[in-house]
């Protein structure tokens, strides 16, 4: 996937999740069905990934090369990252839990909520038009579950895991 393909995924993943939260009901927003994460905790954890990620692409090239090396295998498709990822998912750890600790805001919130959120999707969107197409597989970021990988496969991921939240949301919070 080219680097405008990715950007144009992530601009419809991120407009997606907001436009649902925002059509959403207010007792929605706030409920969380069988111990599981509001629609709130939900766009909480969406939005800190973003950060996380744009974060990450911040940090100088050299110090990822440093710190992370440089890719040893074929890049995946996009196909291929979602598919590793539903495999991971079936085997988590016992204990282990999101690395990102979300907050749950009330329906007061919401807007401000979701504006934070679709900001955090224009932020690593200008993050990756700084990037080259050859720097998106060259360097690498590391994933809680999934190890490190190249930049372009780990946006191509948070496009996935906007939509795998929201098919999530879409199932159990309607």
């Amino acid at each position: 996937m080219q680097k405008q393909d990715i950007i144009q995924h992530l601009e419809d993943s991120f407009k997606s999740v907001a436009t649902w939260i925002g059509q959403q009901s207010d007792d929605k927003f706030e409920f969380a069905p069988d111990q599981k994460w509001t629609s709130a905790e939900h766009l909480d954890h969406l939005y800190k990934t973003a950060k996380a990620v744009t974060k990450g692409m911040s940090v100088p090239k050299l110090m990822l090369w440093y710190k992370f090396g440089k890719r040893n295998r074929d890049l995946r498709s996009y196909e291929e990252v979602k598919s590793r990822y539903q495999e991971r998912l079936l085997n988590i750890p016992d204990g282990m839990t999101s690395p990102i600790a979300v907050k749950a805001y009330d329906s007061e919130q919401k807007m401000e909520r979701i504006k934070k959120f679709i900001n955090s999707g224009d932020t690593l969107i200008r993050m990756v038009n700084r990037w080259s197409e050859k720097q998106l597989d060259t360097y690498l970021l590391p994933h809680p579950l999934m190890g490190r990988m190249p930049i372009r496969e780990m946006l191509m991921w948070v496009d996935y895991h906007n939509y795998h939240h929201l098919d999530n949301l879409k199932k159990n919070y309607v």
